[in-house]
């Protein structure tokens, strides 16, 4: 957790203008309701309570995300992820996330492509995580019509995998078998 910040208090990590932008997006689009999701609730279900649970971190990996050590940075903060409290072990591990915040990205192919290299790892150790820049074009699984991932700066948001990624992951076939084998052995412990 070095260098990590509670993201309600991120403005030494990041700046005060850019954390300022992060929470705005956080609170005012993110963790808001939706309804042209076509379901209640907030765009992200998981933001509202890990604000208010204090565990939505952040942290800056500079460096282009194409370079080997950014990479190796990112990675190095997705074990320190893991090994920070509280585990999965943990049933409030659910409401922790982190933001890794990608300031010198330059396109927003780089963070697809980091991302494209990480994540198959990510789902084999039981988490999952997102990518976000300022002109994304993902959509809502539910409704095609809305974006879902436009953020106000380049960065990786990742947390544990529930039971309700599959939602997300069934049409990715290059990560949906390995979501399939951690939920049978999450189902199997449990």
């Amino acid at each position: 957790m070095k260098g990590w910040s509670e993201v309600s208090d991120a403005s030494a990590l990041l700046g005060a203008e850019p954390a300022q932008r992060l929470m705005d997006w956080l609170v005012g689009t993110v963790a808001a309701p939706a309804p042209e999701l076509g379901r209640p609730g907030a765009l992200c279900p998981f933001v509202r309570p890990s604000l208010d649970a204090r565990k939505l971190f952040a942290v800056v990996v500079p460096g282009s995300p194409e370079s080997t050590a950014t990479e190796t940075a990112v990675r190095r903060e997705t074990q320190a992820f893991l090994n920070a409290a509280p585990t999965r072990s943990d049933p409030r591990s659910v409401h922790k996330s982190l933001l890794i915040v990608l300031p010198d990205a330059q396109r927003e192919q780089e963070v697809t492509t980091l991302v494209a290299r990480i994540k198959l790892d990510l789902i084999r150790s039981g988490m999952t995580c997102g990518e976000f820049y300022p002109q994304c074009d993902d959509r809502s699984v539910r409704n095609g019509e809305v974006k879902v991932a436009t953020s106000p700066m380049p960065l990786i948001a990742l947390r544990y995998l529930t039971k309700h990624d599959e939602l997300f992951l069934r049409s990715q076939p290059q990560y949906y078998p390995s979501y399939q084998e951690w939920r049978s052995h999450a189902e199997r412990s449990s």
